[in-house]
């Protein structure tokens, strides 16, 4: 995979000479918009990989809105909001949204400021997904920035949330990126030992680094990678923790099953219920679904595939009636199957579904 994507950049990056036929290539760090998209992508599956101290994107990147008042039929008119990163943990949730500009700030008459949009941006984030969310840890938000000329650390409060934007220089050797961008998340190690949020972790195989000061004190500089500068060294190898932090459970009633699970942006879930007849089964059994799925950060907009068990495929019709009804419009239908099978005594139907986050 890693050798395709390095042979698919170089084919995308190769500038034809019309006159010789010849081609040479373009100059990656002028093409603005493919380098902030690579610098999206790193944050994202640096933090995937290089920590396990917060859950990432635990519902997806989409944000709901805060929309009570809004008719359903206006809802549809409203953009899909969706962050770069979110990263959760017992004591913290924070909304990263990755920057790449060759200048981070603004010149306003001759006072340097951070770009407006930027803020505006996080901070709507900020205030919908703290609305819509479960009480925990109040959201803060970070803006990393590869910094060109200058070193960048501000520190503001909006509306009481706390706003964070810090330049990570890529030019440096690795370790000092790794610990710099864990750094920004309030993680630092000591040697072998591992510091999250002021606690010590459990031990880890990783070689030591540099020990760096928390993101409310590192403030450090940036630059834009050079031409055979250290960008990039392989991921060191991660003892085994026994755990899988991109998979999430939600346990079930029954022991040994879970109603729900999640990885990454995919949900799976389940569900049966009791009633006199298949139609009043398959209405309660969707209406779990519908609960499942909102607990994990999806709807049923968002539905990719689904399986319905039938202990008898004559009631087929009986369910649809109520399926096309929870469904809705032709643009919600996932794929989906219906087969009969021998299910518990008593249960009619049972559904499966998967979904993919908002």
């Amino acid at each position: 995979r890693f050798l395709m994507s390095i042979c698919e950049l170089i084919h995308d990056c190769l500038i034809v000479e019309e006159r010789s036929g010849s081609a040479r290539f373009r100059d990656l760090r002028k093409d603005e918009c493919r380098m902030s998209s690579l610098f999206e992508d790193f944050a994202v599956e640096f933090y995937r990989r290089e920590q396990d101290g917060y859950r990432v994107n635990p519902r997806g990147r989409g944000i709901r809105w805060d929309d009570a008042g809004t008719r359903e039929d206006q809802r549809r008119m409203i953009p899909r909001m969706a962050a770069d990163l979110i990263l959760e943990s017992e004591h913290r949730r924070i909304v990263l949204d990755a920057k790449y500009h060759r200048q981070a700030l603004s010149d306003h008459r001759g006072v340097r400021k951070l770009r407006s949009g930027h803020p505006y941006q996080l901070l709507a984030y900020l205030r919908n997904r703290e609305a819509t969310s479960e009480p925990g840890p109040r959201h803060e938000g970070i803006l990393p920035y590869p910094v060109v000329d200058e070193p960048l650390k501000v520190d503001v409060r909006l509306e009481g949330f706390s706003i964070r934007a810090r330049g990570i220089d890529l030019g440096q050797d690795w370790r000092s990126i790794h610990a710099d961008m864990r750094a920004l998340i309030g993680i630092r190690s000591t040697g072998r030992r591992l510091v999250r949020d002021g606690r010590p972790s459990g031990t880890h195989r990783r070689q030591p680094v540099p020990e760096v000061a928390s993101a409310e004190q590192e403030g450090c500089a940036m630059r834009l990678p050079r031409a055979g500068g250290a960008c990039y060294a392989p991921r060191p190898v991660r003892a085994w923790s026994g755990r899988m932090p991109d998979i999430e459970r939600w346990p079930g009633d029954a022991g040994g099953r879970s109603r729900a699970t999640a990885w990454r942006d995919l949900v799976f879930t389940v569900a049966t219920a009791p009633g006199a007849s298949v139609g009043e089964q398959t209405r309660a059994s969707l209406d779990r679904i519908s609960k499942n799925l909102a607990g994990a950060g999806a709807d049923t907009t968002r539905l990719l595939s689904a399986t319905v068990y039938l202990t008898d495929i004559a009631l087929k019709a009986e369910m649809d009636a109520e399926w096309r009804e929870w469904i809705g419009g032709p643009e919600n239908w996932p794929q989906r199957a219906c087969v009969q099978a021998a299910l518990a005594p008593g249960t009619l139907v049972e559904i499966t579904v998967i979904a993919a986050r908002r």
